[in-house]
């Protein structure tokens, strides 16, 4: 029997435009960014919590809330889920709008809605700033090209796509929401692609011991232009560098489990790549600042948010 598609306008899928007006279908994607010209008539969710690595809450435009799940996707490991929702956060940060893109079924068997949720992401927004694609389509061939939206600025990002892209979650082909399954499994082919390289490359490349070799480590990394804005970047802005340095540091460094370096981290309490890659950068920044580094700080505020992430607090 054909499901009848419902006419609510919570339930209907979004449909999303080309420049010549007509309606456009994404194919072949294997970007970092996936940026989308304006959808037609998409009302904006705010979002209100995250629940877990693919759930979240929305206020919807009649003002009542939604728990929205991600549809496509699933923890890349069991162990990962923590973890995964802990980027979730990051990269939500600062983005409360957002858009919900549907598929045939648009709930699950929970009531939750089931969506590909795209962020708006402004050009000054802290998405992020190295190694990213970013394509628009038209219906003329699908061209890429780059920009933003010439209405308004805007471009929107796939939270399921990008989730994938940190190797925190892979596809997950649940039928009958398939609209963006070649898209996503080759995503999770070139994320476990990826990581497997890096795995490998750590097992015969320096890893430091300690934080002094870190140091000396990124600054040879990194280039004077990008050492001078690593430095006049506010430390509360320090989290735009969780996905791009951060990310070098976590499949270069923190993921090795043997190395000298994550031994070090485990003796002083903490194991999480992400929590490690976060300490690393923020001693850095305070160390080139001149600033005195209080490890002991970071530490405590590391081990008392996982606290709190056991407890529920």
């Amino acid at each position: 029997m054909k499901a009848r598609m419902s006419n609510h306008p919570m339930t209907r899928p979004l449909k999303w435009q080309g420049k010549s007006g007509g309606i456009i279908r994404l194919v072949g994607i294997s970007a970092l960014l996936i940026t989308l010209v304006r959808p037609v008539a998409a009302a904006t969710y705010v979002l209100q919590d995250v629940v877990d690595y693919r759930t979240i809450v929305v206020l919807v435009p009649s003002g009542e809330e939604e728990t929205v799940r991600l549809t496509g996707i699933e923890a890349a490991r069991p162990d990962l889920q923590a973890k995964a929702e802990a980027y979730l956060r990051t990269i939500l940060r600062g983005h409360d709008e957002l858009k919900l893109e549907f598929d045939r079924q648009q709930r699950d068997g929970s009531g939750r809605l089931l969506a590909y949720v795209w962020a708006v992401h402004r050009r000054d927004a802290r998405w992020l700033a190295v190694n990213r694609v970013s394509m628009h389509f038209d219906r003329d061939g699908l061209t890429e090209y780059w920009g933003a939206d010439k209405d308004d600025g805007l471009q929107y990002r796939c939270l399921n796509a990008e989730l994938i892209r940190s190797g925190f979650a892979r596809a997950a082909v649940i039928p009958p929401n398939v609209l963006y399954q070649k898209q996503l499994l080759s995503m999770t082919r070139e994320a476990q692609e990826r990581h497997r390289k890096e795995a490998e490359a750590n097992r015969t490349s320096d890893v430091p011991r300690d934080l002094e070799e870190c140091y000396r480590a990124l600054k040879s990394k990194l280039r004077q232009p990008e050492l001078v804005a690593f430095m006049n970047t506010a430390e509360e802005d320090l989290d735009r560098y969780d996905a791009g340095l951060g990310n070098w540091l976590r499949d270069r460094w923190g993921l090795s489990q043997d190395s000298e370096l994550h031994q070090y981290f485990q003796g002083l309490g903490i194991a999480d790549p992400l929590d490690i890659s976060r300490i690393i950068l923020t001693s850095f920044h305070r160390y080139l600042n001149g600033r005195d580094i209080r490890l002991d700080e970071q530490l405590q505020a590391c081990l008392k948010k996982d606290v709190n992430l056991h407890t529920g607090d």
